[in-house]
């Protein structure tokens, strides 16, 4: 994307960049698996990165735990996701996706795991934190 393509993202309120960001991500991602997925991610800008790794991992956690996260294919992108988390400011949720890591094979402490991050999430706020990552980094983008 050009400086230009970005400036229009900073025009964007929080939910419409958003989706904006994971729509990028989508069409960036769409029909890959692998090591092409592997490549892709890494490529990807950073606030559509972030916000690829982040929306997959809540919406695995959110619909079967931990357990499912390190079961399906976006698990081997767990130390990504902490990343993306320390990046935005949430050190508890990243500190649990480590942990569970570490435990991945462990059914039973990763379902407890699942209980911690949804405590670790409340106490982060992580949401206003996600939105204000994004719109620096759009921002910086736009500015060139």
């Amino acid at each position: 994307m050009s400086p230009s393509d970005w400036s229009a993202l900073t025009q964007l309120d929080s939910a419409a960049l958003q989706e904006e960001l994971l729509r990028l991500s989508n069409d960036a991602m769409s029909g890959l698996s692998g090591r092409a997925e592997d490549d892709a991610a890494s490529a990807l800008p950073e606030p559509v990165r972030v916000m690829w790794l982040i929306n997959w991992l809540d919406f695995e956690i959110a619909q079967g735990s931990l357990l499912a996260y390190f079961y399906n294919s976006h698990g081997r992108f767990a130390v990504q996701a902490a990343a993306a988390l320390e990046a935005i400011g949430a050190p508890r949720m990243a500190a649990i996706v480590r942990s569970a890591q570490a435990m991945s094979g462990d059914d039973q402490r990763l379902e407890e795991l699942t209980d911690e991050y949804w405590r670790a999430a409340d106490a982060d706020d992580w949401g206003p934190k996600l939105d204000r990552f994004l719109r620096r980094s759009v921002d910086q983008l736009a500015a060139g």
